[in-house]
């Protein structure tokens, strides 16, 4: 169903605020910045209510905003929590791109990547959403700032490409520039992180989707761009491997504040089809290093089909309280000669060991079987915990029902030049295990998306919920309208117990279900941790 625009003038200010988290080592405590803005909490609390809110992204969102339906224009749902860490239980905000000033049309897919972010250094968070099939598929993206007063949807900033300050590149049909948005590092005048921008499908001379990354930097207080733009193709000097039609370069993005990681699953290795890669930009010494599984020290071998770099996830590393780990999901990985039932890659960025997770293997739980794509999400859910998303297992007879493996992460060899992280422990939950909402059915896709939020503060530590999508949950007759389940943490870690399961069609969640609307198909990310 389509969403009918009411008057906004009743709208209040919404603040939002940037989880920023360090991490000592694998399995360690999650602690908070030294010091952060007055007035803004240390996280996403978009109602300015000092409980954490979620941002939730529903790009297959009819929107009327008059007598004509615009089909998949998208919508993003501004889900509150409570001070008991309920959400939805007081009331939500939508956001249309008429709330900012602009037009929603047919096709804009407004809401497919959403992040928050602090960029412009002034200790409180902002509001990226992308809009990749703006004007007809060249993509936008539009950031709303935020302050110690909350966020002003009126101050939206919209960038473009060929448009000031993102010059350079024109915009053209297909480009999708906003398809993936991440935020990485701190400028060197402050704290201001830069939004870095995916545009899978931008042509590079006649190799059509070859693909573009370009990052956005502000100064403090300013507006984006006024520290610069770099744009970033694999023909770009510095960047390993050479642009090729089809390799979509930027369809992937993570952030932490040490690296940007670029996923390349359609990547092509020597004649192997979407064999996949990824690479690492390190924003210290602005260098690039490409990764495959014909890489040195990369488990596995390049193969057609693997999708190696479909996902990405930044972690705590075990050398040092500075280093890094990286997730890299493989979801299209044969296992023998078991189709498409992926793998997952953990490698630790200062050694170079790598470690490889399937399904049946070292304690993960499940069966090896065919189409099930383990590894299609990642997300890092603090404290050592790894999640992976398989949203094609089928749970029995009960075809892409999917499920979510949490996976504890511990190291060897710490502190040494041989350090790894590997799987210490994990346990598999779907719709159909004790606690967890609502049962599974064909086709729910659940953990086709992945996000974190704060639970709360206990001294100098933080909590972190674990936020799944499960974007083909049906709503009555309206197949593919979307939910999202909660995971709250306790003093165990991760538990079912109290799970919150809600979508268009429940109490206080603003919007109306509809057909593969796809409502939890794009969470907030930048939520998670940035090490």
């Amino acid at each position: 169903m389509s969403i009918r625009l009411r008057s906004t003038a009743h709208r209040r200010p919404i603040a939002a605020t940037l989880v920023m988290i360090m991490v000592a080592g694998v399995g360690s405590a999650v602690s908070l910045p030294a010091a952060e803005a007055a007035g803004c909490a240390v996280f996403f609390d978009s109602d300015a209510d000092g409980s954490d809110d979620l941002a939730l992204g529903t790009p297959g969102e009819d929107v009327q905003p008059g007598a004509t339906n615009q089909v998949d224009a998208g919508t993003v749902t501004l889900v509150h929590g409570d001070s008991a860490g309920h959400f939805g239980s007081t009331d939500s905000e939508l956001i249309t791109q008429e709330s900012l000033g602009l037009v929603s049309q047919a096709g804009d897919r407004f809401g497919a990547a959403v992040a928050t972010a602090d960029l412009n250094g002034d200790g409180c968070a902002d509001l990226a959403i992308g809009s990749p099939g703006e004007s007809g598929g060249a993509g936008a993206v539009v950031v709303v700032w935020g302050s110690t007063s909350g966020l002003d949807l009126g101050s939206a900033q919209e960038l473009r490409q060929g448009t000031a300050p993102v010059l350079g590149f024109a915009a053209e049909a297909g480009d999708g520039f906003g398809s993936s948005l991440a935020a990485a590092g701190s400028q060197p005048t402050g704290g201001a992180a830069a939004l870095w921008v995916g545009a899978p499908g931008e042509d590079v001379g006649s190799l059509v989707d070859a693909g573009l990354v370009v990052e956005v930097k502000t100064l403090v207080g300013g507006l984006l761009g006024a520290a610069g733009v770099t744009g970033f193709t694999q023909n770009t000097a510095g960047v390993p491997g050479t642009a090729e039609k089809g390799d979509k370069f930027g369809r992937v993005l993570s952030g932490g504040a040490r690296t940007l990681l670029v996923g390349v699953p359609d990547e092509d290795i020597s004649f192997l089809t979407d064999a996949g890669s990824y690479s690492a930009f390190s924003l210290a010494s602005r260098t690039w290093t490409a990764y495959s599984q014909d890489t040195a020290g990369v488990p596995g071998a390049a193969e057609a089909g693997d999708r190696f770099g479909a996902s990405l996830s930044h972690g705590a590393g075990c050398r040092s309280a500075t280093d890094e780990s990286w997730a890299v999901g493989s979801p299209g990985e044969d296992i023998a000669s078991i189709a498409n039932a992926g793998s997952v890659t953990l490698r630790d960025r200062s050694t170079g060991r790598g470690t490889s997770l399937q399904q049946g293997l070292a304690g993960i739980p499940g069966a090896v079987e065919a189409g099930d794509s383990f590894g299609d999400s990642l997300v890092d859910a603090g404290a050592g915990i790894l999640a992976v998303g398989t949203p094609r297992e089928d749970i029995g007879a009960i075809a892409d029902a999917g499920s979510v493996t949490l996976i504890t992460l511990g190291c060897v060899n710490p502190g040494t030049t041989n350090a790894a992280v590997v799987a210490e422990s994990s346990i598999s939950w779907n719709q159909g295990t004790t606690g967890v909402p609502d049962g599974s059915e064909s086709g729910d896709r659940f953990a086709a998306s992945l996000g974190v939020s704060a639970v709360g503060v206990s001294g100098p530590e933080i909590q972190l919920r674990l936020i799944v999508g499960a974007p083909g949950e049906p709503d009555g007759t309206f197949k593919g309208s979307g939910a999202v389940i909660v995971f709250d943490s306790a003093a165990s870690g991760l538990t079912t117990t109290g799970s919150q399961f809600f979508g268009q069609g429940s109490p206080s969640i603003l919007g109306e279900p509809g057909t593969n609307d796809g409502f939890g198909g794009s969470l907030d990310s930048s939520n998670a941790l940035i090490l």
